[in-house]
């Protein structure tokens, strides 16, 4: 809280004076945004940015277009946690398997989403997906790598599987 804002009151939420607000401002530039990830400044930890870079290979060999999606194996969806956002900042489609959902996924704002339960992972990975990106702790139940994948990525607790078959120019 900043000097001479009143004590009980978010300073979003009352009148303040225009050097209060700048002062805010600049701390929030300084500080950055996302409290509980390695650099506050961004979403995203270095090897979350480097995948981006490993996808956007495989969209340029031709490997992935706008039919792609990607199983995605996350440990929860809360966004001011640690939260692998590929998709944001590649354009391709990912379809999330939670391992600890907060709430219900067929409940609210999730229901008919691309947030699946863990349990439907098996499902899933039995239609042979072109890429499998698993971030944090897999299940234990399953086996890293998933036969017929090889690992092209591995770093800071992401792990980026594709499928053998999948040659440069043939899309998934």
């Amino acid at each position: 809280m900043l000097l001479g804002a009143p004590p009980d009151k978010d300073l979003a939420y009352v009148e303040h004076g225009l050097g209060y607000e700048w002062a805010s401002e600049w701390l929030l530039a300084k500080q950055g945004w996302w409290g509980s990830t390695l650099d506050t400044r961004w979403a995203q930890s270095p090897a979350e940015l480097a995948l981006n870079d490993v996808l956007r290979t495989e969209i340029s060999e031709g490997r992935i277009t706008t039919a792609t999606h990607i199983v995605h194996v996350t440990p929860h969806t809360i966004m001011f946690q640690d939260v692998l956002l590929f998709s944001v900042y590649t354009g391709i489609d990912d379809d999330l398997y939670v391992i600890k959902p907060v709430v219900p996924l067929d409940q609210g704002g999730t229901n008919g989403s691309r947030l699946y339960p863990i349990s439907m992972l098996p499902a899933a990975l039995a239609k042979r997906p072109p890429y499998l990106v698993v971030h944090g702790e897999a299940p234990p139940w399953l086996t890293l790598p998933p036969a017929g994948y090889d690992e092209i990525f591995n770093r800071g607790g992401v792990r980026l599987f594709r499928r053998h078959d999948l040659s440069a120019g043939s899309p998934a």
